[in-house]
């Protein structure tokens, strides 16, 4: 697919994928040197359900050392106390000792993966991030856990690549800086207005994620901003396009999930077509149809695909695109 694309005059600059080991064989195959980021959704994911995990082994501890201790009050018996509700109580106590290790660490490793530092407002570097990224490994690596273990030696593989779209992000960033200093050359105030703007933009970011605890901050953060606009179009202008540059900062693969749910239906089938043409020819219907279609609801109700990438077709027909006569 990636060759088909770049026969057609699209330029990669790199490759968002979720891990699966074809995507590396894939790209050796074809012999495409690209750069590769890591989808950091599956991380963030698969390490909340570690932390879910080694919660519900805690409480199982728990559960085992209250049975234990209704059997010590009913009648006591110094071997089952010595043997069994000694060793429990310290099975307990270091599960909880693993989760808040494990939380803590699993929370840093989560910014570490962040594209904007929430208390400063600043776009993080790669360097700071690498930086936390690899104490937050060699701490969880000291966890006597399997599970964890093994997780870690994923991360461990993939660390690498689990923080390019920090590299993309200030390659777009640095002409964007340039033409700021022309408008406000006084670096300070500068520093300070992509900060505030970055800052407004991640707080956005953690309300739509469903982050309810931030929508105060982030209500006061909007009015700062607001007010640092101080109603000029050009200062608007460049805080619309910090935003549109972080929007682009491409940290998972959640766009290629979103088309392998389009077309699984057409994965599915695609044995069934009479060859290669055929398949070609209804993919090209799929894709036309679905890039005509308006959205129903969420943000982007009331538009097609089309439409919100500026493209404006004689029609909003797909039929009467590929022939047929409009409808009456």
């Amino acid at each position: 697919v990636l060759l088909e694309t770049q026969d057609r005059g699209v330029t990669f600059r790199g490759v968002a994928e979720d891990m699966a080991r074809m995507y590396p064989a894939s790209l050796e195959e074809a012999e495409l040197a690209l750069d590769v980021q890591k989808d950091v959704w599956h991380v963030e994911r698969d390490g909340a359900q570690l932390l879910r995990d080694l919660e519900r082994a805690a409480l199982a501890a728990t559960r085992q050392v209250m049975k234990l201790e209704e059997r010590l009050l009913k009648q006591w018996d110094d071997t089952l106390f010595e043997e069994q509700y000694i060793p429990a109580v310290a099975k307990e106590e270091a599960r909880y000792a693993q989760h808040a290790h494990f939380s803590t660490w699993l929370d840093h490793l989560c910014d570490a993966l962040e594209v904007v530092d929430l208390a400063s407002g600043e776009v993080r570097d790669r360097a700071t991030n690498a930086w936390l990224l690899e104490e937050c490994l060699t701490a969880l690596e000291q966890m006597a856990e399997k599970r964890v273990a093994k997780w870690v030696r994923s991360l461990r593989r993939h660390q690498g690549q689990l923080l390019t779209y920090l590299v993309w992000l200030h390659e777009a960033l640095a002409p964007y800086e340039q033409e700021l200093a022309s408008h406000l050359p006084d670096p300070t105030a500068s520093k300070q207005f992509m900060r505030l703007v970055a800052r407004t933009w991640r707080l956005r970011q953690a309300c739509i994620n469903g982050h309810t605890q931030f929508t105060a901050w982030a209500r006061t953060t909007e009015a700062a901003l607001h007010e640092a606009l101080g109603g000029s179009s050009t200062l608007a202008q460049y805080a619309q396009r910090l935003w549109e540059i972080l929007d682009g900062a491409v940290r998972a693969s959640s766009l290629v999930e979103c088309i392998n749910g389009l077309l699984k239906q057409f994965l599915r089938n695609r044995r069934s077509f009479r060859n290669c043409v055929t398949l070609q020819h209804y993919l090209n219907l799929f894709t036309l149809w679905h890039n005509m279609r308006v959205y129903q609801r969420g943000k982007r109700q009331g538009q097609s695909p089309y439409q919100i990438a500026g493209i404006q077709p004689d029609t909003d027909d797909w039929l009467e695109l590929i022939g047929y006569p409009p409808v009456a």
